[in-house]
């Protein structure tokens, strides 16, 4: 079942958020189910990145320093990424960041630009929204990677027309659209991970995305080569919209790892909270 994280609120009519329900929960070491040994190693685990495409993952690499996991896309892929924790570079990262391209639905929002996320919206508009546990540590110790009114939404697949964005902004309210960003959220918190979300900005709300852009890519998420080519050969003036796409996409990317691996330098002391709580030793020794 899902429910909302720490520090959300739920939307009324107004428009206005009200209080939740505050979610507390202890170590797992405290309820004897790991090795307390385990439980505070976890907090000097670095951070790690989940990409859904293989371009996102190639990006990151180029501007951050952050364990960084090509998933594939869809909420599909982001399950079964989490299944397979054992395969992760990090054993138990103390945060997890899904990293990657988004399209607009708020006009606001240009291609080419870059936002850590603040809400994840539900496209049925009656489920919990979530939150990342960092909301708070980005009021106070992140500001300028913080936007504070950025809500993105999971679509079971790529909404390739204008009007369809136009109509999932006025059903949900979200600024950004994705194929993964529920299912991520829902699957770290039910893993007891802290968890942000970077989305860099390839099409803009008023862009219209080629009706075979969602066969560009393939179940493990690399480019098609030969879709894409046999796509420009049907429409040559194709060419003209992915190049423009892909300018956009670089420069999102770009700005969108930055700020990734920036929140990946976030102190573990940062990152305490109810549900995630810190141990710290202290102590003295004499010089030989």
């Amino acid at each position: 079942m899902e429910r909302p994280n720490e520090g959300l609120g739920g939307a009324d009519d107004s428009g206005s958020h009200a209080p939740v329900e505050l979610l507390v929960r202890y170590p797992r070491a405290m309820q004897g189910q790991v090795d307390p040994l385990d439980e505070i190693l976890h907090a000097a685990e670095p951070p790690l990145v989940l990409c859904p495409l293989g371009f996102e993952r190639r990006a990151f690499l180029r501007f951050g320093k952050l364990p960084v996991v090509t998933t594939g896309p869809g909420a599909d892929a982001i399950t079964r990424a989490f299944a397979e924790r054992d395969r992760w570079p990090v054993r138990q990262p103390r945060l997890i960041i899904l990293l990657g391209l988004a399209g607009a639905l708020n006009e606001k929002y240009a291609a080419g630009t870059a936002h850590a996320v603040e809400v994840v919206r539900s496209r049925f508009g009656d489920a919990p929204m979530f939150a990342p546990v960092l909301a708070p540590v980005l009021d106070q110790r992140a500001a300028p990677m913080r936007d504070p009114e950025c809500s993105i939404v999971e679509s079971a697949q790529i909404v390739v027309d204008a009007r369809e964005k136009s109509q999932l902004r006025a059903r949900t309210g979200a600024d950004l659209v994705d194929t993964e960003s529920r299912t991520f959220a829902r699957c770290a918190d039910a893993a007891g991970i802290p968890w942000a979300i970077v989305r860099g900005v390839s099409d803009d709300a008023f862009c219209a995305l080629p009706a075979e852009f969602a066969t560009f890519v393939d179940a493990a998420g690399e480019t098609r080569a030969t879709k894409v080519i046999a796509a420009l050969l049907q429409r040559p003036t194709l060419i003209r919209t992915l190049m423009r796409i892909g300018r956009d996409s670089r420069t999102a990317m770009r700005d969108a790892s930055f700020t990734a691996d920036a929140l990946g330098c976030l102190q573990p002391i940062d990152l305490c909270s109810a549900r995630h709580p810190l141990v710290l030793f202290g102590g003295s020794f004499d010089p030989p």
